[in-house]
């Protein structure tokens, strides 16, 4: 948005462009690039647009000083936005690789495990069933959200 209102201080057909380039830019990040990070990608209609808009602002004839700082706030701002994009990238992507999620989920099932064989036979059963049950009540809720941390962008509640 701040982009967008930037745009205004230039001439009108430099304004208008930028301006078409920036909504284009938005709705192919919202429709586009966020379901493409969920694979780990970066989305080419995107970047086509950050091209078109700095090929736009380069060509700008900028004259005067309200001109300069709106060209200067520009490339300030523009480098905030890129920034902002390759950090939803990065946080995208997964952090917990596969091998690492065998020892995860062995960790958990040889816990559960253990606490099966830890079982005294002289205690009630419903004590027995509840030591048990909270310890894979908390390994499965551990295992749940670290599985919901390692991908946020899927469609999922």
């Amino acid at each position: 948005m701040e982009l967008y209102n930037t745009a205004a201080s230039f001439s009108p057909s430099a304004r208008d462009e930028l301006r078409g380039q920036l909504v284009c830019y938005a709705r192919s990040v919202i429709s586009d690039d966020w379901r493409t990070m969920r694979s780990s990608e970066q989305n080419a209609l995107v970047q086509r647009w950050i091209d078109a808009s700095a090929a736009t602002i380069g060509s700008v004839d900028v004259e005067g000083g309200k001109q300069t700082f709106a060209y200067e706030h520009w490339v300030i701002t523009n480098a905030a936005r890129a920034e902002a994009r390759r950090g939803r990238f990065s946080e995208a992507m997964r952090i917990v690789p596969p091998p690492l999620w065998l020892f995860v989920v062995l960790g958990g099932l040889l816990t559960v495990t253990y606490m099966c064989f830890y079982s005294d036979s002289g205690e009630r059963f419903v004590v027995q069933a509840l030591m048990i049950g909270s310890v894979t009540a908390i390994v499965t809720a551990s295992l749940l959200v670290v599985h919901f941390l390692d991908s946020p962008l899927r469609d999922r509640p």
